[in-house]
């Protein structure tokens, strides 16, 4: 999803080491003994306070058909439950750690989708390529915003507007569609 508008290299955010280094740490220490657990839920729940997609008016509506890019995927629990939905998720996130973890579900079985490395502020993917990019809880905590929303907002390839959070009730994740 390279931009014209895109940031001399020099001048992107220093944070992506740190940010790989702290989820390799959190990796060992967290996520991969929750991957599991993560994976196998029938519903998603959203952000640290794990809030039942239900509850606040499943706000991602039908993803059956849908492409779909997940930024900051870290151990990529989210894109398997869209591709359980009929989703074609692409899971984006830096830290190998976490890419590791997420293959090793898909190796025990769970749903197969193309994981790549790269951070959210420079996905390496054609403009319109996608119908539905989100943020679960990683390049929307973790990436710097400058670089990655206008990432996320690429023209996709068919474009429906967003629902607006006082329509849900409750403020959704990022969503562009």
């Amino acid at each position: 999803m390279p931009r014209d508008h895109a940031p001399d290299p020099a001048q992107r955010s220093d944070s992506s080491s740190a940010n790989v280094a702290q989820w390799t740490r959190m990796n060992r220490e967290h996520t991969d003994s929750r991957a599991q657990e993560q994976w196998a839920a029938e519903e998603i729940t959203w952000g640290v306070f794990g809030v039942p997609d239900r509850t606040i008016g499943l706000p991602l509506g039908e993803v059956a058909g849908l492409d779909i890019v997940e930024l900051g995927c870290g151990t990529a629990y989210s894109s398997a439950w869209l591709a359980r939905r009929g989703g074609r998720p692409v899971g984006v996130d830096p830290t190998p750690a976490q890419l590791e973890t997420a293959r090793r579900m898909q190796a025990r079985g769970g749903p197969q989708f193309p994981l790549l490395q790269a951070p959210a502020e420079r996905v390496p993917l054609p403009d319109a390529s996608f119908e539905l990019a989100l943020s679960e809880y990683g390049a929307s905590l973790w990436a710097d915003p400058k670089l990655w929303v206008p990432e996320a907002s690429a023209p996709p390839s068919t474009w429906r507007p967003p629902r607006l959070p006082d329509e849900l009730g409750a403020a959704p994740p990022l969503l562009a569609r």
